[in-house]
């Protein structure tokens, strides 16, 4: 089973693409690292998972629910690491 899935994420400042469409998929157990260089969008794309910044595309899920709108907090209460 998909334990986190990103699905096309985008996020813009502005005129800047910070990130463009990136989609990410893991499974139960996996280890994930993101890998870039400074200004390629990795910090952005761990804020948008964490729920601490919303992308202006694309959707955020664990374990299937949909979390792209939920905050920090619920996150935490509504999902188990």
């Amino acid at each position: 089973m998909t334990r986190v899935r990103a699905d096309g994420l985008v996020k813009r400042y502005g005129i800047y693409t910070a990130v463009d469409k990136i989609t990410i998929h893991t499974l139960d157990g996996e280890f994930v690292t993101l890998l870039g260089l400074s200004g390629y969008g990795k910090s952005t794309t761990l804020r948008m998972l964490a729920g601490l910044i919303q992308p202006d595309e694309g959707g955020i899920f664990f374990d299937g629910k949909d979390a792209t709108d939920l905050s920090p907090d619920k996150r935490t209460s509504s999902f188990n690491a």
